[in-house]
Parts: C-alpha cells; structure tokens; sequence
C-alpha cells in the first residue's frame, strides 16, 4: 500500500514537473514577444523562472528512478562477473543513500530557515524563495524514497529497475 502510495504521489509529482516546464515555455515565449514588440522583457521573469526550474527538475526526478529511467551506467560493472558486480552496484548504491541522507538534512535545515524568515530574492521583484526550497525537499525526499526502494531491490539481487531490463533487450 505504501509503494502505491509512493508511487502515485512520485506520479503527481512529475505531472506538476511537466506544467512547470510548459510554464517556463510559455514565460520565455510572453518574454521574448514582449521584449521583441517594446524593446523591453517583462519584468521578474528571470526570478520566475529558476523557480519553475527548480520545481521542473526536482518534482520529476523520483519519478525517473521509480521507472528506471534515471541517467545509469555499465561502463565497469559489464566488465566484472555478475556477483562482482553485484557487489559494485551495493556498494555504489550505500555511497548513494549516505549522500542522499547528507541532502536530505541540509536541503531540510535550510528549507526551515527559509520559511521562518519568509527568504525573498531580490530582483526586479521579489520572488519568495521558501515555497521553492519546500518543493526541493519534497522532490529529494520522494526520490530518496524511490531510489531505497530500488537500493533494496537490487541487495535483494532482483532487477534495480525497468531501466536495466530496458538496456538488456536493446543489447546495450
């Protein structure tokens, strides 16, 4: 129940990542018109858009590692036998997981700071920063999630991912 709902939650999370880039589509768009037809862009939409890209970036990142297509590679481990590289990829993954852990409490301090001190950026406006650092943690807490459930997968010595089965029927 709880992977349906991690899953689900993962899905939403990556549906609000698409908008977030077709909102920045269409920002650069309205800019560019703008700017062509009056010489000038509109004001705020730098400080806008790192926001939707940071929201477009982290919301869909969980959802990349839950259907395998997160950015992988055989270059070593195709070298060494198969518990060899099982080994590799353990290890690789507990180096994964301490550095996820090491994100997580720092992204998480930080997003508290920001949102007691209601963090602005200064700019042609003021974009308030807080929401956009509670969607980064979200984002990392979801892919933290996907990502030890796939650690765990592959401990187990099951296939990590879609992406591993994915890669063996092109014959990569």
């Amino acid at each position: 129940m709880l992977t349906k709902l991690l899953d689900n939650v993962s899905r939403y999370a990556a549906w609000l990542a698409g908008a977030s880039i077709l909102v920045l589509m269409l920002m650069t768009v309205a800019d560019v018109a703008f700017r062509k037809s009056t010489g000038a862009g509109i004001p705020g939409t730098l400080e806008y858009t790192e926001v939707f890209l940071v929201a477009s970036v982290y919301l869909g990142v969980a959802q990349s590692e839950r259907t395998g297509m997160n950015v992988r590679t055989s270059v070593l481990t195709s070298r060494l036998n198969p518990r060899h590289a099982q080994w590799l990829r353990v290890a690789g993954g507990a180096l994964c997981v301490v550095t996820l852990l090491a994100l997580l409490y720092a992204t998480g301090i930080r997003a508290v700071d920001s949102f007691q001190q209601s963090e602005f950026r200064f700019g042609l406006v003021h974009v308030t920063i807080w929401p956009v650092r509670i969607i980064l943690l979200l984002g990392l807490v979801l892919y933290f999630l996907q990502f030890l459930r796939s650690y765990i997968s592959e401990v187990r010595g099951n296939t990590p991912s879609a992406a591993s089965d994915l890669t063996a029927e092109a014959g990569y």
